[in-house]
Parts: structure tokens; sequence; C-alpha cells
């Protein structure tokens, strides 16, 4: 049998699995997909598979359609809070390599975990299919758009299905989110690459659309964000004679549930 927890990070919820646990199988595509189906399977937005490597813990992040994605933030903080207990128990903080780089995590008194976010690619604006708004890359790619209101948005899935595939971003495509200013808080929406629907929560993006309040609209540091599913996420932006130093989020992580898989479920994709 094969052990895997189930977690969540603002409602971004994933599959976790320890390396060791998979030696014997093979976790392609086909196989992602169906225990991800929420239906048919455990079901998440994404699966992630650990390892401890010396002092450090390696992480390995795949969408529900199999894709590999280079991190998750939600993803991460999950990922920090499961190392803490069972990697590598009762460490406060912990360094992760992940295919966007090496970064660490932060287990706070609150049950809250504090991540560093990468800024691969700095957000600079953009347009496409005519619609304005900041590309860059915080973790994996992320197009940011501002707009009056998100709750009132209509069609939200036709209209960030177009950018997400849009050949302004390349082959790979982008992440899209649009978020509004709501007094000194800023409310976002995420539709997500690899899952290819809105999803509650996307780490990288609040990290992201933070990034980009601050440099684009003047927002101060911290920045509060809520999540579409109403959680409240922090990110501080540290910078140094206007150079960047660090993006870091502060958010929610919890442990669901742990079970054992069948193998006949990874050898019977019909």
């Amino acid at each position: 049998m094969i052990q895997f927890t189930k977690m969540h990070g603002a409602g971004n919820d994933f599959i976790v699995m320890e390396a060791a646990a998979l030696s014997d199988f093979s976790l392609h595509e086909a196989a992602i997909r169906k225990i991800c189906d929420r239906k048919r399977g455990i079901g998440a937005d994404g699966l992630f598979v650990l390892s401890s490597e010396n002092e450090s813990v390696r992480m390995k992040f795949f969408n529900n359609d199999g894709s590999l994605a280079e991190m998750c933030g939600n993803g991460l903080r999950c990922a920090a809070l499961y190392s803490s207990r069972y990697l590598k128990p009762d460490s406060e903080k912990i360094s992760f390599m992940t295919d966007s780089g090496a970064t660490d995590a932060e287990i706070l008194e609150s049950g809250n975990v504090r991540i560093g976010i990468p800024l691969k690619e700095d957000f600079h604006e953009i347009e496409a299919e005519g619609y304005a708004g900041y590309y860059g890359v915080s973790g994996v790619p992320h197009f940011v758009l501002v707009t009056s209101d998100v709750a009132l948005m209509r069609n939200f899935n036709e209209i960030c299905a177009t950018l997400r595939h849009s050949d302004c971003f390349g082959k790979s495509g982008t992440n899209v989110d649009f978020i509004s200013f709501e007094n000194d808080r800023i409310r976002i929406r995420t539709y997500e690459r690899g899952v290819e629907d809105e999803t509650l929560a996307c780490g990288t993006g609040i990290a992201g659309a933070a990034y980009c309040a601050c440099k684009f609209y003047g927002k101060s540091s911290p920045v509060t964000i809520i999540s579409a599913g109403n959680d409240v996420l922090t990110v501080e932006i540290t910078e140094a004679d206007n150079i960047l130093k660090g993006i870091r989020l502060t958010g929610p992580a919890r442990e669901v549930f742990r079970g054992s898989l069948s193998p006949d479920f990874l050898t019977d994709l019909s």
C-alpha cells in the first residue's frame, strides 16, 4: 500500500507522498490524473512528492493534469508543515529545493507558515488578447490584471482560459490572476494552468499580485490579500537601495487526513 496525506493551504488542496514510498511505482501523467480525479480518485488540485536530502527537503510538484510545475506556494506551505511533522520532526525552519530553485519555510506559532517565493522574472507591463496587465515569474508564470471588483466578474473562466493560452506567453502559457483593491486589502481570483480552472487560492499568484501592487500602485509592504476562499494571507516585500531582496508569503496550511492507496489503483489506469 502507498501511504499519502491530504492537505490544503487556503483551500488549495494537495496529495502528499514520500519518494521512498514510491520506489516501485512510476508516477507518470496518467497515474497522477487518476489520483487527483475528484470522482474516481482521491481528488486534489495537485500532488507533490517529498524526499529528505541532507539538510534540505526536495519537493517535486505536479498539477492535477499530470504536468510538472516548477513550484507551488500553497503547496510549499503544506510541504513545510508535513516535513516538520514527519521528515524533520520538530524543525521550525526548513530549507527546500524546488524546480524553481532553493527556498525556505518557517512554521509560526500561530499555526501559519511563512515561505520564500523566488522572483525568477520581474513583472512588467504587457498586453495580451486586448487585456493590459503585468507578467512575471513568481516561482511560476503569472499574468496579473486589475479590475474594479473581482467578485462581480462574469465569464471569469472563459476570459482566463483565453489569456492562459495566449501566444504572448509561449507554449507553456501562464497562470492568470485578477485583483481588485478594497481599502487596505486586495482581493484575488486565480485561474491555474494545469488545473485549467479557478482555484480557491494560489500562493505564487498571491505573491506576484502583492509585488505588482507595490511596484505599480504604490502599496506598502506588508500586503494583505483575501483569496477566493476568503482566507487572509500576508505578503512581505523587502528591498534595499531599490533592489528586491525577498518576497515572503504567510498563510495557513492544514493536514486533513492520511490514508493508503492500493498499488492496483496505479496499475489499472482504465
